[in-house]
């Protein structure tokens, strides 16, 4: 693990925990987790792709970042990790 802190964010705060990564140009994995997560069984995960044109740029060519916001939501709620990839997805957007 390369850094952590608390992020806050509009779903409410997540903690987060960047890791490095020796593949993909050297763009670390980040993951958000939400609630205590000991030993719970069944926890959300969502592992997502990032997606320059649509998380940052808006395009309305895929729905990324619409599904990064309902699994920020998701998790925020019940609990859970959202693991970030620096891959690129589908590379549509």
């Amino acid at each position: 693990m390369v850094s952590r802190c608390t992020l806050p964010t509009i779903h409410g705060d997540f903690e987060l925990r960047v890791f490095g990564n020796e593949r993909e140009g050297g763009r670390p994995w980040v993951a958000c987790s939400s609630g205590d997560l000991r030993g719970v069984r069944g926890a959300l995960v969502r592992v997502h792709d990032a997606c320059l044109t649509s998380e940052v740029l808006g395009s309305t060519r895929c729905d990324c970042a619409q599904q990064l916001r309902t699994a920020q939501a998701m998790i925020a709620a019940r609990g859970g990790v959202l693991i970030y990839s620096p891959q690129e997805g589908r590379g549509i957007g």
